[in-house]
């Protein structure tokens, strides 16, 4: 592998241990177990250890969602109808193996106090996100842009949170029926 893609293997692998188990329940380790890498390719790539590369695999998550949000908006008719198709993309995302998985940045931000650069991270991620969701909202006619946004990112992350605790993804059916237009 060369280095490039020792460093995004590196960053990929963090971000799926931590939608698994959790910042605090992820030590390099297991990342270096995760891509076959040697210790010396982790800190060649970042010199700050675990802290470090967390703050980039969190980056990294926030654009991936960032994509399906751009993605799932680009041809919708209507505010409702682009919310709908960014559900069911979030849910795509939350599932592999037939497991539930966390929110990319929810383990981040629960680091908290602990690792408070960290949660501003996690915190800059749900302000892009909210902030991309607001720009579509605008473009597609809504009257309060900003709270529909905001409401929508606290939805699927409320659905992602219960849907990780059930292992299931009823709790994302019901925000999607919640964010269809009534007839």
């Amino acid at each position: 592998m060369d280095e490039s893609k020792n460093r995004h293997a590196l960053i990929r692998a963090t971000s799926a241990l931590f939608r698994r188990r959790g910042y605090a329940g992820v030590g390099l380790a297991e990342i270096l177990a995760e891509t076959g890498l040697p210790k010396g390719s982790l800190y060649y790539h970042f010199p700050g250890g675990k802290e470090q590369l967390a703050a980039e695999a969190t980056r990294w998550a926030g654009r991936k969602v960032a994509e399906l949000i751009d993605a799932s908006f680009e041809d919708a008719e209507s505010f409702a109808s682009g919310s709908v198709a960014l559900c069911r993309a979030i849910v795509r995302l939350s599932q592999e193996n037939g497991r539930i998985m966390g929110c990319p940045v929810l383990s981040i931000i629960q680091a908290g106090d602990e690792k408070p650069d960290l949660r501003q991270i996690g915190a800059d991620v749900l302000n892009d996100w909210t902030t991309r969701i607001a720009a579509q909202a605008r473009r597609l006619g809504s009257h309060d842009p900003q709270t529909d946004a905001e409401r929508l990112v606290i939805g699927l992350q409320g659905a992602w949170v219960v849907s990780l605790a059930r292992q299931d993804v009823t709790s994302f059916e019901t925000l999607e029926s919640s964010l269809r237009p009534s007839a």
